[in-house]
C-alpha cells in the first residue's frame, strides 16, 4: 500500500492532463432526426445514430514534460452524416480547483470528461510533437450505439466530474472500460491477471531521465 500510494503522489498530473479547460455537460439525447433533413445537420456526433458513426481509439505518445511521460488514450467520433468530428476524452483538470495542492497531495483529484474537436487535438499534439495513433473500432451499430449512450451518461452534470484514481480509474480505465462493456466483457477478463510488475516499476520506467520526479 505504502509503495502505490508513493508512486501516486509521483505522477498525479501525469496519466490524465490533456488541458485546464472544464468539460461541458451535454443533455439526454434527442429522437434521430430524418435522413437529410436540415434537423439533421444540427446533431452532432455523440447524439448521432450509432449506424451512423464511426468510433476510433486514439493513443497519445510520450512527451517530455513530467505530465506527458505516460501518454494518454480518448475516443474520436465521426459523424458519417455531416462529417463532423468530437474526440473525448477523461483527462480534463484545472489547476484553479479549490484546494488543487493539498487534493494533489492527497490524491484525491477531481477530473472531468472533456470534448474537443479533431482539428484542435491535432494541432495541440502537433504543437508539442507527441504522437497520434488512430485504430477505427470494427463495431456493431449496437455497440456503438452502447457507446455514445455511456459518454452521454458521463456529460450529465452530475457524471461529468469523477474521483480520479492514478492507476484504477482514469483517462485510460475509462476508455478501456467504455470499449469493455460495450463488447461484452472481453477487456476486463484479460485485465484480471497480475503481472509481478508493481505501479511504482512502471511510474519509474518511464521517469528514468528526470530524477527529482523519480526521488
Amino acid at each position: 500500500m505504502l509503495r502505490s500510494r508513493v508512486s501516486l503522489l509521483t505522477c498525479c498530473l501525469v496519466l490524465g492532463a490533456l488541458g485546464i479547460a472544464r468539460a461541458q455537460a451535454t443533455p439526454a439525447a434527442p429522437p434521430t432526426p430524418r435522413p437529410g433533413s436540415a434537423e439533421q445537420a444540427q446533431v452532432d456526433p455523440l447524439h448521432q445514430a450509432g449506424r451512423n458513426v464511426t468510433i476510433s481509439l486514439l493513443t497519445m505518445g510520450n512527451g517530455e514534460q513530467v505530465w506527458e511521460l505516460f501518454g494518454h488514450n480518448a475516443l474520436w467520433i465521426h459523424d458519417n452524416v455531416t462529417n463532423r468530428d468530437t474526440v473525448f476524452n477523461w483527462g480534463v483538470f484545472s489547476f484553479h480547483q479549490e484546494h488543487f495542492i493539498p487534493h494533489f497531495l492527497q490524491g484525491r483529484m477531481l477530473y472531468s470528461m472533456g470534448g474537443d474537436s479533431m482539428e484542435n487535438v491535432l494541432a495541440a499534439y502537433r504543437y508539442w510533437n507527441r504522437s497520434v495513433l488512430s485504430q477505427e473500432l470494427d463495431l456493431s451499430a449496437s455497440q456503438k450505439d452502447s457507446i455514445l449512450a455511456t459518454i452521454q451518461r458521463n456529460a450529465l452534470p452530475e457524471n461529468v466530474n469523477y474521483r480520479y484514481d492514478y492507476y484504477r480509474d482514469n483517462c485510460s480505465t475509462r476508455v478501456r472500460d467504455i470499449l469493455d462493456h460495450a463488447l461484452g466483457g472481453p477487456l476486463s477478463v484479460q485485465a484480471a491477471g497480475l503481472t509481478d510488475a508493481t505501479y511504482r516499476w512502471h511510474s519509474l520506467r518511464l521517469m528514468q531521465g528526470n530524477l527529482p520526479i523519480m526521488l
